[in-house]
């Protein structure tokens, strides 16, 4: 898999699934726009959720 890192920003580096596992828990990767359209649907989920029990 390829993930871009914090160091190098321009480069795409080739890590295994533990490498970018490590990288992720020391802060060194870069958001991926992928992650991060899930995090914001998952964030909408959420909203939605808290607003229809707020009304309920």
């Amino acid at each position: 898999m390829k993930v871009r890192t914090t160091m190098q920003p321009h480069l795409e580096i080739e890590v295994t699934e533990a490498e970018r596992l490590d990288l992720e828990r020391q802060g060194l990767l870069l958001p991926d726009e992928a992650e991060d359209d899930s995090a914001k649907a998952a964030d909408k989920t959420s909203d939605a959720k808290a607003s229809q029990r707020k009304g309920a």
